[in-house]
């Protein structure tokens, strides 16, 4: 690309050098002038061709690279989690025979849209106040800093939740013509969601399950966030 850059660039430089000789060529003897136009004319169209050429190879160049620049753009715009003691809990809770991506744990959004890493492949998600949240499903996403839109929400409108390896236990708010409150169980290992209408169902569904419901504490969105 820099050679043909060169090769363009010359042809300039000579074209406007025979344009000028051929001027002065007409001033001083006019019968020269026709062999002045007929370089300048040939000068001028090395140089078109040399110009398309380039442009052609400069099209190419960018078509190969410019999904390189997005994704490179995309990491250095976004906000990382800096590791922390929490982050390292959040590691130990992972899943031990799978393969995670390390963007999964360090990507935290941009802008007014927060991420934060859960139970492999979900994450949280929270846009603009951090009052509501939803749970997004990341499998087979490489690189979450440049395809959060690659998600699929399973769980929207979290006002609180909870969570350890195994589950997640969410509240949520939907306002339609009355407030709705729900409660939704994410189990990891069958990636299923139950909904329960209360708390004393979603209370009768984690005793079904032998899950003690004395030792969690939901936490909201925004609590959330500010752990990491």
């Amino acid at each position: 690309m820099i050679n043909g850059l060169l090769i363009f660039i010359s042809c300039c430089i000579f074209t406007v050098i025979a344009v000028t000789l051929t001027i002065l060529i007409y001033f001083i003897k006019k019968k020269k002038f026709k062999w002045g136009l007929i370089i300048s004319i040939l000068l001028l169209i090395l140089s078109v061709i040399s110009g398309i050429n380039f442009m052609i190879k400069t099209v190419y160049k960018v078509k190969d690279t410019g999904s390189d620049f997005v994704e490179a753009l995309s990491e250095h715009l976004s906000r990382r989690h800096p590791d922390s003691t929490y982050l390292d809990s959040i590691k130990h809770l992972q899943p031990k025979d799978i393969s995670i991506p390390v963007s999964y744990f360090y990507c935290a959004g941009f802008h007014d849209y927060y991420r934060m890493p859960l139970i492999y492949p979900y994450s949280r998600i929270t846009i603009d106040d951090l009052k509501l949240a939803s749970i997004e499903d990341e499998a087979g996403i490489e690189n979450v800093f440049n395809e959060s839109n690659s998600s699929k929400s399973v769980i929207s409108n979290i006002s609180e939740f909870w969570f350890d390896r195994d589950i997640i236990v969410a509240k949520t708010i939907e306002l339609q013509d009355t407030i709705l409150v729900r409660f939704a169980v994410l189990t990891f290992n069958t990636n299923q969601v139950q909904w329960l209408n209360n708390k004393e169902a979603l209370n009768q569904y984690l005793c079904n399950h032998n899950i003690d419901t004395t030792t969690y504490q939901t936490i909201t969105p925004k609590l959330y966030y500010l752990k990491f």
